[in-house]
């Protein structure tokens, strides 16, 4: 896999009516040197959980395979995944296109500039969280909002590496098997939890699967073979809780320059793992914005706090993750 393979690209939207779907289940594309061709069953899935469900448009993530899917039921408009025969991820709704909210906030942090689109809750959720899309220095993101008033008032902003698809889940068995067979092998004590996959721009599904116990994910890729993992079977290779120039890869810590222009990169939290000689690199990079405190000793409204988190393999110097956070007061 390599770095631009998990670029986004555009999408093939297809148009469906239920009366031609049941007919002949060809789809009129509205390009039609790409068709595709949705099954019936995939829109089954969604009318077994919707009955009343309409008005669908199909956009095809993996051609014959996969696909976020538009409707409608009564009045609200409703976005979901789907394969052929069965809904693969959350249930979101559909909202109108206001972010003056979020383009406020963005525009205090480090990724200011970007354009919004597609803005998203997740179905009959009524806290503030929303997701929508963030497209920003040649890439398109899914950009997550929350308020947090646990951490003393704050407005929370994530930003996850570009991906042209939400998360899907898998079981442990939908897993692929050499995926499936690291789980039952590794010699770690690793045991399945809780598994997903995004699929990226070159129609390839990047699988994040978490263990019990152990709150890091693994990564596996469209063949099921590991490409990241924190653990390591080899410590006497493995580093951890140190500086990101420490690692010895500056290479692969330049590119992330661009983005992180003016973070501290002396921050400790770095490591670098090997198993079974995949070698996982983990950078970790931190902006404070004033202090946390004002000299009374009250809170500092205009503090923000920003930390990402970036992974690669070392072996191929692919991104694997560029997983970054904004807090931001209120």
């Amino acid at each position: 896999m390599s770095e631009k393979k998990m670029r986004f690209s555009g999408l093939v939207v297809v148009l469906l009516t239920l009366p031609l779907l049941f007919e002949c289940n060809h789809i009129k594309d509205v390009q039609p040197e790409d068709k595709d061709i949705v099954p019936s069953t995939a829109v089954q899935a969604i009318k077994k959980s919707y009955p009343e469900a309409r008005d669908f448009i199909f956009e095809s993530l993996i051609k014959g395979e996969l696909w976020v899917v538009d409707f409608s039921v009564d009045n609200t408009k409703l976005r979901t995944q789907v394969n052929d025969s069965a809904i693969v991820s959350s249930i979101y709704e559909r909202l109108p296109a206001n972010f003056a909210t979020y383009k406020a906030l963005t525009d205090k942090c480090s990724i200011r500039g970007g354009e919004f689109s597609d803005l998203l809750r997740y179905a009959g959720d009524t806290s503030s969280a929303r997701i929508m899309k963030y497209h920003w220095q040649g890439d398109t993101y899914f950009l997550e909002f929350q308020k947090d008033d646990f951490l003393f008032n704050t407005n929370r902003i994530t930003l996850v590496s570009p991906d042209a698809s939400l998360p899907c889940y898998v079981s442990e068995q939908q897993l692929p098997e050499k995926a499936r067979q690291f789980f039952q092998d590794n010699n770690v004590g690793l045991k399945y939890r809780l598994g997903q996959f995004a699929v990226s721009g070159a129609e390839k599904k990047i699988y994040r699967v978490y263990a019990l116990n152990y709150d890091f994910p693994f990564f596996f890729d469209d063949d099921g073979d590991l490409i990241w993992s924190l653990v390591a079977n080899n410590p006497a290779n493995s580093i951890y809780s140190v500086k990101n120039s420490e690692l010895g890869y500056p290479a692969i810590l330049a590119k992330t320059d661009a983005m992180y222009a003016g973070f501290d990169t002396l921050t400790s939290g770095a490591s670098k793992t090997d198993y079974n000689g995949i070698i996982s690199l983990r950078f970790l990079f931190r902006k404070q914005t004033g202090e946390s405190l004002n000299p009374d000793g009250s809170i500092n409204m205009n503090y923000i706090n920003e930390i990402s988190e970036v992974y690669f393999n070392a072996n191929t110097s692919d991104l694997i993750l560029n997983y970054y956070r904004a807090f931001i007061k209120y």
